[in-house]
């Protein structure tokens, strides 16, 4: 007579052997409860169902309600759909492994945050799991590209005209910015001097016609911001050809150029890093 396999006890592991006799029954049971399984009287696997292991993986059950990151992502999803012939030739030279928009929303992270380096970036999202999910990754298990392909891929984005563009509309005017009460610091000077370099007076055009605003730390020093060792990383531009300094003077090639905060300064961004 064929031996019927018994069911495993509620928390206690089966043997290999007894998974291999009756597996369809041991699978009902991890359907309704994880099972671990035994190999040689010492802990193998552990049996779960998609259900269970899918809610366990998912990065969803990390993302706060209401941060300011979930509708960012939201609105830069949208424009990565509508300006997909703008920018989709640039994936092809991507090294990385990564989807082009999982690099182009790590570039933002970077732009967001302030950070000098897309290493600082890599180095965030192995532990972060709301950057991660910002990026576009979906579990926590999912594993990150070689550090230095990220990094190559990245500053790939960073110096494509197509893509500077892209970023600038999403962000230059962004409200969601221009909120005080978010952890952001964003380094709009840094976007808005790339696109000056790619396009021209475009730029100085579009922020002379808007209206001017400040972001709260356009009058202070970004030096003490995670990454920025760099005198450049200082200035702020905040309407394309104002610069705001926390300190009195900013030094370029020995040069001292005075600045006083909201005042129109004697060179824009652009003519200071063409001189480093």
């Amino acid at each position: 007579m064929k031996q019927v396999p018994k069911k495993a006890k509620a928390g206690s592991p089966i043997s290999m052997y007894e998974l291999s006799r009756g597996l369809s029954t041991h699978i009902a049971t991890a359907l309704k409860r994880p099972l671990h399984v035994h190999r040689y009287s010492s802990p193998c696997v552990c049996i779960i169902s998609a259900e269970l292991w899918g809610c366990m993986n998912s990065l969803n059950s990390y993302i706060p309600k209401g941060h300011v990151l979930v509708e960012l992502r939201k609105q830069i999803d949208a424009v990565l759909v509508s300006s997909f012939r703008e920018i989709f030739t640039v994936a092809d030279r991507c090294e990385s492994g990564l989807d082009l928009s999982f690099v182009i929303r790590a570039w933002v992270l970077q732009i967001l945050y302030s950070l000098n380096h897309a290493g600082l970036v890599y180095t965030r999202l192995i532990h972060d799991m709301l950057w991660r999910w910002f990026v576009g990754f979906e579990g926590h298990s999912d594993s990150l590209p070689d550090e230095q392909l990220f990094v190559q891929d990245v500053q790939l984005v960073s110096d494509d005209p197509g893509v500077i563009g892209v970023v600038y509309r999403y962000l230059n005017d962004n409200l969601q910015l221009m909120d005080g009460s978010t952890d952001l610091l964003p380094n709009l000077g840094y976007l808005q001097t790339l696109h000056a370099q790619h396009h021209g007076q475009e730029t100085a055009d579009t922020e002379a016609d808007g209206a001017e605003w400040q972001h709260r730390m356009s009058r202070k020093s970004y030096r003490y911001s995670e990454g920025f060792t760099d005198a450049r990383n200082v200035v702020y531009l905040g309407t394309g050809t104002d610069i705001f300094a926390s300190s009195s003077c900013l030094s370029v090639d020995s040069t001292s150029l005075g600045f006083v905060p909201g005042q129109q300064g004697i060179a824009n961004v652009v003519d200071i890093l063409s001189r480093k």
